[in-house]
């Protein structure tokens, strides 16, 4: 029992040399709780209550940040919930040009830590709805692409920037593309004509005009068609952009628009600086 008066409830503090407790209410633990302790050096606690460490800042929104020279780390980490549908309203923004916008499609599919050094809308591959968009992006570590559709097709590919071997840049001539498409049109307006004047043989006049409407409607729709093969194999035999040669790998072309060369340009540019920063950084490590 207490016989100085206090709460006898409430732990008395041990005072330190010289009779006066330890600044800040810290008081020293016993020689049984001294794990490790040697002379001179005793472990002290605080009396009060501890401060909460400040949070440490972020990358990407909150995120959590991938630990850098670290790899085997990533083994064991869980896997990374499938990418969530685009809303179109992103998509929209990023084919009006919006670079955050098309940064966060990008960043669905690389971790959070990368940073990202150009991203662009690269221009539209096709004809009306039947078309494919595109997209580029350059991160610290890699060269990415991404294609999508009107109905929902998304293609992305990348390769790493000191698996590049050699880069491939092409603007191709439009000769072959309007000669194709002039003589698709040739070809579809010569059966048109044909097919009038087939209907005008006719003494019936509902028969003749059925002909021609169902005449003008066929060979309309069959002209749309094959101007989409057309431009659908101008496109296979005579790209367009840059090409990324990845070693052991799958080539990653980003298709680019006449009108959007410069954008490329620049992209390939700070790709050239960066692979070779990217191959020191990795023979350092």
């Amino acid at each position: 029992m207490s016989t100085g008066g206090g709460d006898p409830k409430r732990p008395q503090q041990r005072p330190m040399a010289g009779g006066q407790p330890a600044a800040g209410g810290q008081v020293p633990l016993p020689k049984a709780q001294r794990p490790g302790a040697t002379p001179g050096q005793i472990p002290v606690v605080t009396a009060g209550p501890v401060a909460a460490p400040a949070p440490q800042a972020q990358a990407w929104q909150g995120q959590p940040t991938m630990p850098t020279g670290q790899p085997q780390a990533y083994a064991n980490a869980q896997p990374a919930a499938p990418p969530p549908t685009m809303a179109k309203s992103l998509t929209s923004r990023a084919l009006g040009g919006d670079r955050q916008a098309i940064e966060t499609m990008f960043r669905q599919f690389t971790p959070p830590d990368e940073t990202y050094y150009a991203v662009d809308y690269l221009g539209f591959e096709g004809l009306w709805i039947f078309g494919t968009h595109s997209f580029g992006a350059l991160t610290d570590r890699r060269v990415a692409a991404m294609r999508m559709t009107f109905w929902g097709e998304v293609v992305y590919q990348d390769g790493f920037l000191e698996s590049i071997n050699s880069n491939v840049f092409y603007q191709p001539s439009k000769l072959w593309l309007y000669i194709s498409l002039i003589s698709v049109a040739f070809t579809h307006i010569s059966g048109w004509i044909a097919t009038i004047m087939m209907a005008m043989d006719y003494e019936d006049s509902r028969e003749r005009l059925l002909t021609i409407l169902v005449g003008t409607v066929v060979w309309a729709v069959f002209g749309f068609i094959s101007s989409l093969i057309a431009i659908k194999w101008f496109h296979w035999f005579k790209k367009s952009g840059a090409a990324f040669i990845i070693k052991e790998g799958v080539t990653v072309f980003i298709f680019t628009d006449r009108s959007r060369m410069s954008l490329a340009n620049d992209l390939f540019r700070r790709l050239c600086f960066l692979r070779e920063q990217r191959i020191k950084q990795v023979a350092v490590n």
